[in-house]
């Protein structure tokens, strides 16, 4: 999930662990620890963006990373504030090593466990196994996670560690958030069920189908499902049954990617979407790659530029593709603008 909710997360672990014996450090020191598995992204200084694209949400974000990497950065830490022992004037925390480690650890392991709750895709398992844990119940940003348990951990913040309040409100923040958490899971299988209805109503055939929040909201779901030379694709809001009763037929077009099964970068795009993949055909030997998994802003899926994530790929000279470019996001300033008031249309309803 985005930055602000893993610090948040990171600090009221860091609270549940050692907040009794530190006090705020432990929040501090928790938010830090949050925030580590995603500094994967320092691999976009020294590695190809289709690499970068393969590593991020990688090692740093598994099991095997949680275990290993807590026995370091405990030894630092421990070791740092041990250093003071015998100076009055300095902080010197009588914590130990083994606290440290479980205080680390779970700050850690705790981040990779929210992520696998989006539809980004986790490797929690790495590097024994690439596959990528998601559950696909809630967007990699959501203000109803976020806000409350934020505003729990900052009235926690101001009591004294031995205040019983100060537990009480980091456990309310934990409790909301966990409470939401599975509020989602419960709207995900009430949308699933909806989707594959509509469907069967409509009598499409289909290998396979997923739903998803959409961004900022638990409301305004998308659903995609497989079929064998298209996608089809329907919305549905929690507020308003009755709505986006269309669906959606997108073209797949594999048969344009002609690349040989060590194709590098087809392969990892193809992993990267889990095979939801559609592809568009440019000019000059260049092919449009879009992850259909997020659908696309303005719901329309005959404007390429529109796609939430899409890749513009190029056959080289050897017949493999090179990534010229990766997009994600609105594809222009004007797009950015609206894109709030055209959520909010969307989530009450309000059919294009």
């Amino acid at each position: 999930m985005d930055s602000l909710t893993q610090i948040v997360l990171g600090a009221s672990v860091g609270e549940v662990v050692l907040g009794k014996k530190i006090g705020n450090r432990a929040m501090i020191w928790g938010a830090i620890a949050g925030t580590i598995p995603d500094l994967d992204i320092i691999g976009n200084l020294f590695m190809t963006e289709i690499e970068a694209l393969a590593f991020h949400r990688g090692i740093s974000h598994s099991i095997f990373f949680g275990v290993t990497f807590s026995f370091l950065i405990a030894f630092l830490v421990n070791r740092w504030y041990g250093r003071y022992e015998n100076d009055a004037k300095r902080v010197h925390l009588n914590v130990g090593y083994k606290s440290w480690y479980i205080f680390f650890f779970w700050c850690i392991f705790t981040h990779p466990i929210l992520d696998s709750f989006t539809s980004y895709g986790t490797q929690l398992f790495a590097p024994f196994s690439n596959y990528r844990v998601a559950f696909d119940n809630i967007s990699v940003a959501d203000p109803l996670y976020t806000l409350p348990f934020l505003i729990c951990l900052v009235v926690a913040a101001f009591y004294n560690r031995s205040n019983p309040k100060r537990r009480f409100w980091n456990y309310l923040g934990l409790g909301v958030s966990s409470l939401y958490m599975l509020i989602t899971l419960l709207n995900a299988n009430i949308v699933n069920q909806r989707f594959e209805t509509k469907l069967k109503e409509r009598d499409i055939d289909y290998v396979r189908a997923r739903v998803s929040p959409t961004i900022l909201n638990n409301i305004l779901w998308l659903g995609v499902a497989e079929g064998r030379d298209s996608f089809y694709i329907n919305y549905h809001t929690l507020w308003n049954t009755k709505a986006y009763q269309k669906m959606d037929v997108v073209a797949k077009n594999h048969f344009l990617l002609e690349a040989k099964s060590d194709d590098k970068t087809i392969n990892i795009l193809k992993w990267f979407s889990n095979n939801y993949y559609s592809v568009i055909e440019l000019e000059n030997d260049t092919l449009q790659f879009n992850d259909m998994r997020f659908g696309t802003f303005s719901q329309d899926y005959k404007n390429g530029k529109d796609y939430v994530f899409h890749f513009i790929i190029h056959k080289n000279d050897k017949g493999k593709y090179d990534l010229i470019r990766a997009n994600a996001g609105p594809p222009d300033t004007e797009s950015r603008m609206n894109l709030l008031p055209l959520l909010w249309q969307s989530i009450k309803g309000d059919e294009k």
